[in-house]
């Protein structure tokens, strides 16, 4: 992930080192104003104008440590509640780091909200629900999505996001790199890109990986794989490819979903 470079302070909750503390009457606010302040500026300003109500050029340096502020908001109970709702706060926060083109900073937020604690990863996900949903962010939601599935570090956190947004769209424009990942990574990985290709019902590319993956060496992967079947348009080619797999099958359970998959078929 992005390496982090903050810029100012919240006094609250981080310390940093001695004179840097940022002067922020240049922001409008009273002399003795901290970072927090300015925060809470730009997220009241996304609330009621859709833009940050600061220059961008201004408040750069302190991405990162707008993340920290909303980590500390999202995860201690005492703080949920300011007159604004965690849902809101990453909404805003995700608008604002895409607004400027700081992808850094989105998936950053992205990433430390997936370790986070109370599930708060689950208000990344509906914020990228809402904003995909417009015409505005939606390409970029994209774009860094794909961003992030093809770096060798932060593939696992576009996994994560991919699987648990449920949207065909971002599955079909990422299914390439699910299909490697669907392959072979670790379980959590391969999981994740097993339920995402799993939203691509009726694409026969998607059905067919999904098939292969009943010759996997893990009766649990070839279970994933059999349930999705189900759900999943096949032609006679498919249909043939599974009873080969069957026939060859030595795990009771999996024969037991497949059995329901073909039946279902007919």
């Amino acid at each position: 992930m992005p390496k982090q470079a903050f810029g100012g302070d919240d006094d609250t909750e981080y310390e940093v080192e001695e004179g840097k503390k940022p002067k922020l009457s240049k922001f409008g606010l009273r002399p003795d104003a901290n970072i927090r302040d300015v925060f809470w500026k730009v997220m009241a300003s996304y609330a009621t104008t859709k833009n940050a109500g600061i220059n961008p050029k201004k408040i750069y340096e302190h991405r990162f440590t707008f993340i920290k502020i909303a980590r500390s908001l999202l995860e201690r109970k005492e703080s949920h509640y300011y007159g604004m709702s965690p849902q809101f706060i990453v909404r805003y926060l995700m608008m604002l780091f895409l607004d400027n083109g700081w992808t850094d900073a989105a998936a950053q937020l992205l990433a430390e909200l997936k370790e986070g604690k109370e599930k708060s990863w689950m208000h990344a996900v509906h914020a990228i629900r809402y904003l995909i949903k417009t015409e505005k962010y939606r390409a970029g939601i994209i774009r860094m999505i794909k961003a992030l599935i093809r770096d060798t570090e932060a593939y696992p956190v576009a996994l994560f996001y991919i699987a648990n947004l449920k949207s065909r769209e971002v599955a079909e424009e990422t299914k390439k790199e699910l299909y490697i990942f669907a392959r072979g990574d670790t379980e959590e990985n391969q999981r994740n890109a097993i339920d995402s290709i799993g939203m691509l019902k009726n694409d026969e590319e998607a059905t067919k990986m999904i098939i292969t993956l009943l010759g996997h060496w893990d009766a649990e992967i070839r279970k994933t794989a059999a349930r999705y079947l189900r759900d999943m348009k096949l032609n006679k080619e498919m249909a043939k490819m599974i009873v080969n797999k069957f026939d060859s099958e030595t795990d009771e359970e999996v024969k037991k979903i497949l059995k329901k998959a073909m039946k279902w078929k007919k």
